[in-house]
């Protein structure tokens, strides 16, 4: 067993204690997370390729499976946060006549409603963006693939070596966090820049 896969058999070992320092340290998921990439063949190839000559790194290994498995809770957490945007956009138009029934009996004064207002527009009317950054936000959701679509961005700026991008091990990495078979590069590529245009829109909005 090569000192990669070995580091991915301890971590699973350390994940599986359910004693304090697990619950500190992991999620639900990671164990099978971990499990499959232990068990992938392309485990050592994807190491190498990302950081050549360092099979043998072993702090190195450890911290680019902590880091892995950290992206993969950001894209499950705001995988939730986009779904919350969405159904509070369909609740805005209700809340906002809520909110003027409230002032109308006096129970908010003109300054709680306008502010109130302000927020339920921005809410009805805002993109999922307009909340946090672009590489969090993906309005689609067709088939589960804004949880992916989120976890490769997050990876392939994580893995990026100058202006060099890592599409097929961020595919491959994707597919083992997300338990799937269907993940391509040309599907990663087109998530990293729907992420960056994204982020250009916005920073063109502020200014």
């Amino acid at each position: 067993m090569t000192l990669f896969k070995q580091l991915l058999h301890e971590t699973i070992k350390l994940a599986s204690a359910h004693d304090d320092l697990a619950e500190e340290l992991f999620c639900a998921g990671d164990i099978g997370h971990l499990q499959r990439w232990r068990d992938d063949g392309r485990a050592d190839e994807i190491w190498e390729a990302l950081h050549p000559g360092r099979l043998d790194a072993r702090v190195g290994c450890v911290v680019f499976i902590y880091a892995v498995l950290h992206m993969r809770h950001l894209a499950e957490k705001a995988d939730q946060l986009n779904k919350t945007i969405f159904r509070l956009k369909k609740l805005a138009p209700k809340e906002r006549r809520r909110a003027a029934n409230r002032l109308t009996r006096g129970e908010l004064s003109p300054q709680e409603f306008a502010e109130l207002a302000a927020f339920f527009e921005k809410a009805e009317t805002g993109r999922a963006a307009d909340f946090f950054e672009p590489i969090f936000a993906v309005r689609s959701d067709k088939h589960g693939t804004r949880r992916c679509a989120i976890f490769c961005r997050l990876v392939s700026d994580l893995v990026r070596r100058g202006t060099r991008w890592h599409d097929k091990e961020v595919a491959a990495l994707a597919e083992i966090a997300l338990n799937r078979k269907d993940i391509t590069t040309d599907m990663v590529r087109s998530y990293r820049e729907a992420g960056r245009r994204d982020a250009t829109r916005k920073s063109r909005r502020k200014t």
